[in-house]
């Protein structure tokens, strides 16, 4: 700044004549040599992925279904190479800078897609009830009722918490 101003440069034209006269000038007393004349770059390894190093990471646990939240949105996260399970495991959910998302874990990266809005819902049947459907095709099939619950009598509590009185002595 000051050469700038002892100099009356005003303008940009000016301000580089300025600076061709004063950086060599500058070099000279300032310049130091090298300890060790090798440059200290290194190139980059082939099996770094440049979109995956420049993005955005953030720690989550899977879920036991396979998904992961994301947003307000559940997403499902793909098979895993060696054929094991997410449930529980701990993952790198991988926000790329083209919008993508990836997971990682294990040192391995999968992109991830949305999950279906509502899954559907499995339930395990009686092995007589399948057994009873396949035999008689041309009856229809009720639901089995479910059983009332146990009464409860005053001489025998049903749950722990109703053992004891509300207040207990001191």
């Amino acid at each position: 700044m000051s050469e700038l101003r002892r100099a009356g440069a005003s303008t940009i034209e000016a301000a580089n004549i300025v600076l061709a006269r004063y950086l060599p000038r500058h070099n000279r007393r300032f310049a130091i040599a090298p300890a060790d004349p090798e440059p200290a770059w290194r190139a980059w390894p082939d099996e770094l992925d440049l979109d995956g190093v420049f993005g955005f990471c953030y720690p989550r646990r899977a879920a036991n279904d396979a998904t992961v939240a994301w947003a307000g949105n559940s997403l499902a996260l793909p098979r895993r190479p060696d054929g094991r399970s997410w449930a529980g495991r701990r993952i790198s959910l991988e926000e790329r800078l083209d919008g993508s998302l990836w997971v990682g874990a294990d040192g391995t990266h999968q992109r991830l897609i949305e999950a279906p809005a509502a899954a559907p819902i499995l339930r395990a049947r009686r092995l007589e009830r399948i057994e009873r459907i396949v035999a008689e095709p041309e009856t229809p099939v009720t639901a089995d009722p479910i059983p009332p619950p146990p009464a409860a009598s005053s001489s025998r509590p049903i749950h722990p918490w109703r053992r004891y009185p509300a207040v207990r002595p001191r």
